[in-house]
């Protein structure tokens, strides 16, 4: 079985947490440091720095797309792969604030044993069909995981 990231499971549950943007971002800090906080050194996370940038963006945001953009960034910060920013049935709608900017192959891939698995896609990559939980077989004429 997987061990799924505390700072994935934190940031899964911020829709339970306060509904301001203000409230969420303080919900969400000592959250995380509480239980992931003994990551940040190991990762490179200057914790003090991030809190600060934070409580500022969630001070600004006016919108429901800034609350949800500021949330996003701060995910960003954890320098993890798995942190994301679960919507509720009630904000599944909400769009990113700024311009979309497709860099890459507009998919996110995983590993599981020896094999490699789209974990999500956007932008050309899923408008050419690829869908999460397909599996990658090749890239360039190599298995997956030894181009990996």
């Amino acid at each position: 079985m997987n061990h799924i990231p505390p700072t994935l499971a934190l940031l899964a549950v911020l829709a339970a947490g306060p509904k301001g943007a203000a409230e969420d971002a303080a919900f969400a800090l000592d959250a995380l440091e509480k239980k992931a906080g003994h990551f940040f050194t190991v990762k490179g996370v200057d914790w003090k720095r991030v809190r600060s940038e934070t409580g500022k963006a969630a001070a600004k945001a006016k919108t429901p797309e800034e609350h949800y953009a500021m949330l996003v960034r701060l995910a960003a910060r954890l320098r993890d792969g798995h942190a994301y920013v679960r919507t509720t049935d009630a904000t599944r709608d909400l769009k990113w604030p700024g311009p979309v900017l497709e860099r890459g192959p507009g998919m996110l891939w995983c590993t599981s044993g020896a094999k490699v698995f789209v974990k999500n896609s956007w932008g050309a990559a899923e408008a050419s069909g690829v869908k999460a939980g397909m599996e990658v077989l090749a890239v360039d004429d190599l298995p997956a995981r030894k181009w990996l």
